[in-house]
C-alpha cells in the first residue's frame, strides 16, 4: 500500500475512534432535556394539595360523564343517555320543562370551597329561561346551597342564591341582573362561586364573559344560618329548564370544572384577600 492512502487509512480511523467521543454529550444533554421538560409539564398538571375537583373533559364518553380527571366519579340524576362527554365538554340534555339534571362528585366533601366552571348553552333559552346551578355543602336528605345562574331569552344573565333543607327551596335575597353580561347561545361564560364559614356561611358568586379577565369583586354576596347546612358536603353542577321552556332539549355545555377547599375563616385564614385563588379557566 502506497505511503499516501496509508496515511489517509490512519487519519479515517482517527475520524471513527472520535465519532462516539463526539455524539456522546448531545445524546445524554438530549436525554436530559426530555426528561426535565416531561417532569415540568408534569408538575404543572398535577393539582395542588387544595384542589378537590378538577375536568377539562378531555374525554369522550357516549352515555354519562364516568369520572372527572381528578376527583372521583360523577353521580348523575335521570337518564343517563342525557349525559355525554365529546369534543372537550361534558354535556347535559334535558328533555322537558321543569325538569332538571345534575352531576355530583361525592367524594369529594369539603365544607369551605371555591368551585369554578365555563358553561354555554347550543341554543337559545326560550320561556323563563335556562338555569344553572353551583351546588354546594350537598348532604343527601338534609339540603345543600345553590348559586343560580338564569340565562333569559333577551341575553340577560341574572343570579341569586338559594338552600335547599329537605324539600324545601328558600330564596336568599333577590335574583338580580349581573351588569354589563349579555349571553348569546354558542358562547360560554365563567362561573366562579365560593362557601365559608358556619352561622352564618357566607356564600359568593360572579359571572363573566371568556373573553373578558376575571373581575376583582363578587356580583353577589350574601349570608345564611340554614339548619343542617353547616356540615361538609359534596360538590356538583345541576341544570333546569323553565316550566314555560318551548324548545327541546336544552343542551348545557360545561368545560374547566374545578372546585378547590378553602381554610377554615375562624383560624384566621379565610378572609377574602387571604383565601383567594385566581380561577383557571381558559380564556
Amino acid at each position: 500500500m502506497r505511503p499516501a492512502a496509508r496515511a489517509l487509512d490512519r487519519r479515517e480511523v482517527a475520524r471513527t475512534a472520535l465519532r462516539p467521543t463526539i455524539v456522546l454529550p448531545f445524546l445524554i444533554v438530549g436525554f436530559l432535556t426530555f426528561f426535565l421538560v416531561r417532569a415540568l409539564f408534569e408538575a404543572s398538571t398535577q393539582p395542588t394539595p387544595d384542589v378537590v375537583v378538577r375536568d377539562r373533559f378531555d374525554r369522550n364518553v357516549a352515555e354519562g360523564w364516568g369520572a372527572a380527571s381528578f376527583g372521583g366519579p360523577f353521580v348523575l340524576s335521570g337518564t343517563k343517555s342525557d349525559y355525554t362527554v365529546t369534543a372537550g365538554a361534558g354535556v347535559m340534555a334535558v328533555p322537558g320543562a321543569g325538569v332538571a339534571r345534575r352531576a355530583l362528585v361525592r367524594d369529594a366533601l369539603v365544607r369551605d370551597a371555591d368551585l369554578s366552571f365555563r358553561i354555554g348553552l347550543e341554543s337559545a333559552p326560550t320561556g323563563g329561561g335556562s338555569f344553572v346551578y353551583g351546588v354546594l355543602r350537598q348532604n343527601a336528605g338534609v339540603g345543600e346551597y345553590r348559586a343560580k345562574i338564569r340565562f333569559a331569552p333577551t341575553g340577560a344573565v341574572y343570579i341569586g342564591m338559594t338552600a335547599i333543607e329537605g324539600e324545601r327551596e328558600r330564596p336568599l335575597g333577590e335574583e338580580s341582573r349581573v351588569p354589563e353580561l349579555s349571553y348569546s347561545f354558542g358562547s360560554m361564560v365563567n362561573v366562579r362561586c365560593r362557601i365559608e364559614g358556619t352561622k352564618p356561611a357566607t356564600i359568593r358568586l360572579k359571572v363573566w364573559s371568556t373573553d373578558q379577565p376575571e373581575p376583582v369583586g363578587w356580583n353577589l354576596r350574601t349570608q345564611d344560618s340554614g339548619i343542617g347546612l353547616d356540615q361538609p358536603g359534596s360538590l356538583g353542577i345541576q341544570v333546569y329548564a323553565s316550566r314555560t321552556t318551548s324548545a327541546f332539549p336544552v343542551r348545557f355545555l360545561f368545560d374547566d370544572l374545578e372546585a378547590r377547599s378553602l381554610p377554615d375563616p375562624a383560624a384566621g385564614a379565610g378572609s377574602p384577600a387571604a383565601g383567594e385563588h385566581p380561577s383557571t379557566s381558559r380564556p
